[in-house]
């Protein structure tokens, strides 16, 4: 399916956590290891942000985003989330210095694609501002 481009707002935070590449390891009674190695590319990477006393309309921005980017078509196929190249001020990924971590964290295109891991959870901060909380999980779709 397609890459639904996130919000242009910026996170207060953002936590990124690396995947793995698949493996099992499978151990002998003689206690010899030997590792299965399934592909050579990362998955299930987790990138976690949180948006802090933004205004209620943003917040549910990102609710839409959510329902968007979750749809599933008639063939299994999954919408997922994008981001935006660039650093600018707004983007999920600005202000992060330097291409190679804002690529490292971001959507590698052909392979890794970020979907919900969970529901965003939005908390009502006072009247007519919110804060929400989103978890990816960054996952190889269609290799």
């Amino acid at each position: 399916m397609a890459g639904i481009p996130f919000p242009n707002i910026q996170p207060t935070t953002r936590e990124y956590t690396p995947g793995r590449v698949p493996e099992s390891l499978f151990q002998s009674q003689n206690g010899a290891v030997t590792t299965v190695r399934f592909g050579n590319r990362v998955a299930d990477s987790y990138l976690r942000m949180t948006f802090q006393n933004i205004d209620d309309e943003q917040a549910f921005e990102i609710f839409q985003h959510y329902q968007e980017s979750g749809a599933i078509d008639d063939k299994g196929n999954r919408n997922h989330s994008t981001f935006p190249r660039d650093s600018s001020i707004g983007s999920a990924l600005a202000g992060i210095k330097g291409d190679g971590l804002q690529r490292v964290m971001g959507e590698v295109p052909g392979f890794r694609k970020y979907n919900f891991d969970s529901p965003p959870v939005i908390t009502s901060v006072f009247p007519g501002r919110s804060s929400v909380t989103v978890e990816l999980r960054g996952t190889i779709q269609g290799v």
